[in-house]
């Protein structure tokens, strides 16, 4: 007997949208990657688990510099202007890298704030 019988329906409308979401969300994130030929300013992502020394390991082993760490433990911002810096990073155990400029917002200041330095120095 069935005591609930708008919620299979209310569930299955839910599981369809979050499959389509999750399709569409990776989808974005693939074709937003940076191709391994790529150099300059990264924001380099390892898969969830590696640890920060592995991290920053993989980093300098593809020839780059850690510019910093973002909010998220398996992000961070790198540097390398040698082509292909973004190959080595893939090859070193990095699961994607994407272009900073996108991003950086959430990396300084959040939503709710903004850097307000003066390039002059005063």
């Amino acid at each position: 007997m069935d005591h609930f019988p708008g919620h299979r329906l209310a569930l299955g409308l839910v599981a369809a949208v979050l499959a389509v979401w999750s399709v569409f969300t990776l989808t974005a994130l693939d074709a937003a990657a940076l191709s391994p030929e790529a150099g300059g300013d990264v924001v380099v992502v390892f898969p969830m688990g590696v640890s920060s020394h592995r991290a920053y390991d993989a980093i300098i082993r593809a020839g780059g510099g850690v510019l910093e760490k973002s909010l998220f433990a398996n992000a961070w911002i790198a540097r390398s202007e040698e082509p292909g810096f973004v190959g080595r990073l893939l090859a070193q155990g990095a699961w994607r890298a994407f272009d900073p400029v996108p991003i950086q917002p959430l990396l300084i200041a959040g939503c709710f704030a903004t850097a307000t330095a003066r390039v002059d120095g005063r």
